[in-house]
Formats: C-alpha cells, structure tokens, sequence
C-alpha cells in the first residue's frame, strides 16, 4: 500500500511522540512509561507542606547545588541530575551521580553542608494540577513566571555524602533508571554516587510567605499514589 504524504507526516509525528513518552526525557516527567503503565503523580494540595517537597523531589529530575568554595568558602552552585528510586517508587531519599573532577564534588569533600533548589516549572505536560491555570494549560507552572510563588520551589539543606556501600546498589538503581545515559558515562572520570542527607526544607508553594519543614517531616511524608 502507498501512503500519501499526509499519511506519512502524521506517521512520524506519533513516532516521535512516542519515543519522547517512552524514553523519559526531562519534560515529559509527568506521564513517563515504567513497566507499560504511564504513571501520573498528583499534585499535593498547596497546605500538604512535607507532602509537597516530597512530590517535587519525584517529579523533577534535576537542580541546582550550592556549595562552598572548598577554598575560599565563596559560594559555588551548578546544575546535576537527582533520583529519589524508580519512577514508581518515589522513596525521598535524594542520591546524585557525580565526578571529583567538577568543582562542586570537591567543594562537598571539604565542606558537605549544602543547599539544592528544585522548581516546578521543569515538571510539563498537562497544567490541570496546578491551582494556577489561566490560558496556560499544557505549560510548565500552567504558564506563570518560574518567581511566582504558586510554582513550587523547594531547597533541601543537609550533608552530601558518598553513599555507604549497603546502599550502592539503590543509589544505582534509582540514578540509572531515571538517567540511563549515565550508565555509558565515560569511566576514567570516576564517577560516584553521592547522597543528600535532609536536614531542612524551605518550600514556597503558595502566596504568603515560606515553610520550613524539617528533615524527619520531610522523610515521614509520602508521595500519593499514581494515577
């Protein structure tokens, strides 16, 4: 059978709309296929504080770490990539994947105290959850300014340690099956896996001002269940 062009148009344009689905890509982060189920994690109510942090931690892929300059202590932050376990199993916990070769790394060997910030406005797709709409469902935040208070932000404080061996092969687990490229990362750069011990959060998910939640709040809350 001979396809016209349109047919053949529309053919790609599914491809492509599965591809990127099933392949997890920052973006799509809401509706990713784990084991043939698209999963969809509610967003929690903006006074469900803990509850909330936990929900971005999951639904986010990456941030910004803020460390201290291992020398001059002059604050030093740069983007890298998280996971807090599979897709389908959020767990809190917040490992990292990183070099000694950046800066960042050799900040926390000398000085582990530090901050990482998530926002609300990586997570795309549908905007229905998000109590601020106006014409932008569909955007990131439903179409407000990443500064708006109702896109949820969090900074989680704590220690960033190498992860114990006992939990090597979790830290693996939730890094490589929310980043798998990382797996082919080139190894002569000794790459390691790290965790973020939270002590505090400050989240402003809302207007009137910002919480502070702490670690064991932090870790006690759950994320809902998939939909």
């Amino acid at each position: 059978m001979t396809m016209i062009p349109a047919q053949v148009c529309m053919l790609s344009m599914l491809l492509l709309v599965l591809l990127h689905v099933e392949g997890g890509r920052p973006g799509k982060i809401n509706a990713v296929q784990t084991d043939g189920a698209l999963l969809v994690f509610p967003r929690p109510p903006y006074e469900e504080r803990a509850m909330m942090a936990r929900w971005l931690v999951h639904e986010t892929y990456w941030g910004v770490l803020s460390t201290l300059d291992q020398d001059t202590g002059e604050p030093v932050g740069g983007v890298v990539s998280h996971s807090d376990g599979l897709r389908s199993s959020p767990s809190g916990r917040l490992f990292f994947y990183i070099t000694p070769m950046d800066e960042l790394t050799q900040n926390v060997l000398v000085h582990p105290r530090c901050s990482y910030t998530i926002s609300e406005q990586q997570r795309h797709g549908p905007g229905a959850d998000n109590p601020v709409m106006g014409d932008g469902a569909g955007q990131p935040c439903g179409g407000l300014d990443p500064e708006d208070p109702a896109c949820a932000r969090a900074s989680l404080l704590g220690r960033l340690e190498p992860v114990a061996a006992e939990d090597l092969q979790e830290a693996q687990t939730a890094m490589f099956s929310r980043h798998p490229r990382m797996a082919d990362w080139p190894t002569d750069h000794h790459f390691e896996f790290f965790e973020l011990r939270v002590e505090e959060v400050h989240l402003l998910d809302w207007y009137g001002g910002m919480a502070i939640i702490s670690g064991e709040d932090y870790y006690a809350a759950a994320v809902a269940d998939a939909v």
